[in-house]
């Protein structure tokens, strides 16, 4: 015959024995066990978040890729459509010889030009690093501007680039730089004319 405390003890058994649906685990204080959760469905969710996660990136590769495939050009190199890469040089009468002075050089144009650099070969004094000039044809001044030094001949210093970049729409004809101080280079190789180098692209 059962006393109260064998029935007491029967229904703590019975409470222990409870079962808990299969996707959960039930830990107890005592058990030292660190709680998780993880139930079936889990994996299904996680694949249903990383699905669109993945169609994202994909796309995203895709895109670059062909961004890349038809890009006009690639970095660093120049724009075809960007005049300066088109520039060359138009006119040079430049040679090695020696040199004597003055402050005229004269070049000719047999087709529309437009010009962006012009170089003259030029004797620099002590503490001088900029000199005055213009250029005109038939007699009108079409610009007056500042020549700076440039690179150097290694052997005499003095003798140096003197050069301005610009943006000027030159007709066919003959054009004459002036220098402020006759110290631009010329010898017979050049006919008695001042060295010169033009640059520029076709109009």
């Amino acid at each position: 015959m059962s006393t109260p405390r064998d029935r007491a003890g029967a229904a703590d058994a019975a409470k222990n024995q409870t079962s808990y649906p299969s996707s959960v685990i039930v830990v107890r204080p005592d058990d030292g066990v660190r709680p998780a959760i993880r139930g079936p469905e889990t994996g299904r969710e996680t694949e249903s978040v990383m699905k669109p996660i993945r169609s994202f990136f994909l796309v995203l590769t895709c895109s670059l890729v062909w961004t890349t495939l038809t890009a006009p050009t690639a970095l660093g190199q120049p724009d075809p459509g960007d005049r300066r890469s088109r520039s060359r040089k138009v006119f040079d009468n430049w040679n090695t010889s020696a040199c004597e002075m003055t402050d005229a050089a004269r070049f000719t144009l047999d087709r529309p030009v437009r010009a962006d650099r012009i170089e003259v070969w030029y004797r620099w004094r002590a503490h001088e690093g900029s000199v005055a000039y213009t250029l005109s044809q038939d007699g009108q001044t079409l610009r007056s501007g500042v020549l700076t030094q440039g690179d150097c001949d290694p052997n005499q210093e003095k003798w140096c680039i003197a050069a301005e970049q610009l943006d000027l729409r030159l007709r066919p004809g003959t054009y004459l730089i002036q220098t402020e101080r006759p110290r631009v280079c010329q010898n017979p190789g050049s006919d008695g004319n001042g060295f010169v180098k033009v640059y520029g692209s076709p109009r």
